[in-house]
């Protein structure tokens, strides 16, 4: 039931950016164009903390759990037969943070170096956070897989940028 609300919740987000992925390139206001990446940061944020924070659990007894053998949930989810879990933890943590890194880098215009190291500070940052709420794990899958993505959120956006100059 998590899962599926969780999912719910991330579909919204992604109509909501599609929306401003449509409008970005038609804007030519540069003050509004501002004004949809610092609304897009925040959105951003509460999609990532809908999807790692929320909801709050109160009925597990474990305040800190902490999952240091890498990819050992990942492959449990798997030989269980759950796909659909399996699926939204691989590609959920993927994909969850590339709305964040993408705007965010267009916004700051940093170097390759700095913007995957904001990635991997936004990732630690969030597994430490979710160490102290009931029911969450910090997991090294998730900075191994989030990495992933910030590196590859940092090339998608760098092509992006690429081609919206020379249009």
């Amino acid at each position: 039931m998590v899962t599926l609300m969780r999912f719910n919740i991330f579909i919204i987000f992604v109509l909501i950016y599609g929306y401003i992925f449509y409008r970005y390139k038609k804007i030519k206001s540069k003050k509004i164009l501002k004004e949809y990446l610092n609304l897009s940061i925040i959105l951003a944020i509460l999609l990532i903390f809908s999807m790692t924070i929320l909801p709050i659990s109160t009925s597990y007894t474990d305040v800190f759990n902490l999952r240091l053998i890498p990819f050992g949930t990942t492959f449990d989810m798997f030989k269980s037969g759950n796909l659909l879990e399996f699926c939204v933890n691989i590609f959920g943590n993927i994909i969850m943070f590339i709305p964040l890194g993408f705007f965010t880098y267009i916004r700051s215009d940093v170097d390759f170096k700095t913007a995957f190291l904001i990635c991997l500070m936004n990732t630690v940052s969030v597994e430490i956070i979710q160490m102290v709420f009931p029911g969450r794990c910090t997991d090294i899958n998730d900075i191994m897989l989030n990495s992933l993505d910030g590196y590859i959120r940092i090339r998608l956006t760098q092509n992006f940028v690429k081609l919206h100059d020379n249009s």
